[in-house]
């Protein structure tokens, strides 16, 4: 272990002392213990800190355990603390474990033999806590700094949050000001909300409704809106989540009003912070990748790796999240095996849930095919794993079970929703904390959050609705205080024969002989590239700008078959250059990347649909994967 763990351990008994290190030693071989054994060592002990883990006694001579454990956790509030005690009563483990207590092991020939899974449990959770922690300051830093307007508002207008873009867009000074006008304000027209609500009592979707907008500066312009009631759509007043595109001069805006949405501007002129945070992220799970590849399997170093790359997809997830409030996600439905996908997911939900947590599968025999796409299913799946899991904090059990079901027509009628027929149901289960009725009637509201501020982004459970309505599907939520939550979800089943594909075991990448020019502005992610296709056989020449690869096409004697592009890059679009390169490399493929979706690329005119594309961020896996389907397709 290249950076051994620091540990304080506190007990006035010496040769308790020596009885836990002896323990932690069995299994722990690169610890770092500093010893304290009365008050003054202690004191010395917080000079010298922060640890990455404190292991105190309970009955201490010179001090209360639980005055012990307060200092630690307003000094250093991410440290985590076990109490490894030789009693302890219930009542004392509950009020510690309130007070911030991650563990606690009692001190006999037996139980200590728990220690060091406690340790390295508690440690492994202080750090992916705090990794959680900066990838949604991250999230806040794109909310505050997007180039795009986003607002946060109640179903009745008032609106509850915007970032500075959103206020230059409407035409108002500041964020304040914005703030303190109604969302109905927006309308030039009073009738056109009065129209708009009585359409949404009739159908669950209204789209393309013009209306004229008035914005702060007294300017109008004509909108194109979409809506979408939420639950307990048809009555009056209920919530509904609207989308508006504006366009005034050459910019276009966007409002989402009533239950949350995200408001947009123009296409940035050069790329935007979810396209340069992608290229980051690209580079970061790339390379954990890598180094995954050379570690052996039981190296010390392979835990650190992968909480790397965790914490990446987490940060690419909540950027995917993001950006499905911005634009439709583009669906490629395949007919599934629902139990083939949850199969597939379970260890990594394993590691994503904890140790602390028991998890089942109970998968329904001769279960019926569904069609959809598999990538957002297996999103679906892992954002209700995680809201069960944060549910738990305490430990519990998450289920996900399978079944075939058919709703009638009166389970239509009472379930605002869904449709009577035949569907597959997934169904997760936590033993957590529950809910009440206030709190389940607004939980698949964009950017409503039951946890604490910096800890939960309110999107994870409005992607999962948004994934299962675009598929056709429903979902239903029950829950009681105490009691524990169930999600069910609803997926029309089909009389189709299973796409093998789907969830088929990864092929096997053939190396290549074939040459490409490689075309990409940040300089890591090219180098990733670089490294990543000249590992396979494949001759690479890389180049930063348009100009670039075109002189060195030009001066490139043999054939290139493949050009791997950016679509946004200084000079000129990655379109532009492949088209310049045509007339000279008539038989040159060409495969787009970038952060964007494809389907905003596409919308904006940048690529045609149905063009080789590959999203950012990607591994090196699929890159290979991606290149070699594009070098093998018949022209």
């Amino acid at each position: 272990m290249s950076d051994p763990w620091r540990v304080l351990l506190i007990d006035d008994n010496p040769d308790d002392r020596v009885f836990v290190r002896r323990a932690l030693a069995r299994e722990l071989d690169a610890l770092e213990v500093q010893e304290a054994g009365d008050a003054e060592a202690l004191a010395r002990a917080l000079e010298a800190g922060p640890f990455d883990l404190v292991i105190t006694d309970y009955a201490l001579g010179f001090t209360d355990g639980f005055i012990v454990l307060d200092t630690l956790k307003s000094k250093w509030p991410e440290c985590p603390v076990i109490l490894c005690t030789g009693t302890l009563s219930e009542d004392i483990a509950v009020k510690a474990l309130r007070k911030g207590l991650d563990d606690y092991v009692l001190k006999d020939p037996q139980r200590i033999m728990r220690l060091p899974a406690a340790v390295r449990g508690a440690i492994d959770h202080a750090r992916q806590r705090a990794a959680a922690r900066a990838a949604e300051r991250r999230f806040e830093t794109l909310f505050q700094g997007a180039p795009v307007g986003l607002v946060r508002s109640l179903p009745d207008g008032r609106m509850l949050a915007a970032n500075a873009a959103a206020a230059r867009i409407w035409g108002y000074s500041d964020v304040g000001a914005l703030l303190s006008v109604n969302a109905r304000e927006l309308y030039a027209d009073p009738e056109d909300r009065a129209r708009l609500v009585a359409m949404i009592e009739h159908s669950e979707v209204v789209q393309d409704f013009e209306l004229l907008a008035r914005r702060g500066d007294g300017t109008l312009s004509w909108v194109s809106l979409g809506a979408r009631a939420e639950k307990g759509r048809g009555r009056p007043g209920a919530p509904l989540r609207m989308e508006y595109r504006g366009y005034h001069g050459a910019q276009a805006a966007r409002v989402g009003a009533a239950s949350g949405a995200e408001v947009g501007g123009d296409w940035p002129a050069g790329r935007g912070i979810a396209h340069d945070f992608n290229n980051l992220l690209t580079v970061i799970t790339g390379r954990s990748h890598l180094v995954l590849a050379e570690l052996p399997a039981a190296h010390a170093l392979r835990r650190h790796v992968d909480l790397i790359q965790t914490t990446a997809e987490r940060a690419a997830a909540l950027t995917r999240q993001l950006l499905a409030f911005s634009r439709k996600q583009v669906l490629e439905p395949k007919v599934l095996d629902v139990n083939a996908v949850v199969t597939g997911l379970a260890p990594m939900l394993r590691r994503l849930i904890g140790e602390n947590l028991e998890f089942a599968v109970v998968p329904a025999p001769e279960l019926g095919p569904v069609k959809a796409d598999p990538s957002q299913l297996e999103q679906v799946i892992l954002n209700l794993a995680v809201n069960a899991r944060d549910a738990m904090p305490q430990g519990g059990t998450l289920t996900i079970e399978t079944a075939n079901v058919e709703l009638d027509e009166t389970y239509a009628r009472r379930h605002p929703g869904a449709n009577a027929g035949r569907f597959v149901m997934l169904a997760v289960s936590d033993t957590g904390h529950g809910m009440d009725a206030a709190v389940k009637a607004r939980i698949f509201e964009p950017f409503f959050t039951t946890k604490d501020p910096g800890k939960g982004t309110g999107l994870g459970l409005a992607t999962v609705f948004g994934i299962v309505k675009q598929s056709g599907g429903s979902i239903g939520v029950y829950s009681e205080p105490g009691h524990g939550t169930t999600f069910k979800v609803y997926l029309p089943r089909v009389d189709e024969a299973v796409d093998q594909t789907a969830t088929a075991a990864a092929p096997t990448l053939a190396r290549g002989s074939e040459t490409i020019l490689l075309v990409e502005d940040d300089d890591e992610v090219r180098a990733l590239a670089r490294e990543t296709l000249d590992g396979h056989g494949y001759t690479v020449i890389p180049a930063a700008a348009p100009a670039e690869a075109l002189r060195l096409a030009g001066s490139h004697s043999g054939p290139i078959h493949l050009l791997v592009t950016d679509v946004v890059l200084p000079q000129f679009s990655g379109r532009g250059l492949a088209e310049r390169l045509a007339p000279e490399h008539r038989d040159l493929r060409v495969l787009y990347m970038s952060g964007y979706t494809d389907d905003s690329i596409v919308r904006q005119g940048m690529l045609e649909e149905g063009t080789a594309f590959l999203q950012k961020p990607f591994t090196p896996y699929t890159l290979l994967l991606k290149v070699r389907e594009v070098l093998n397709r018949r022209t």
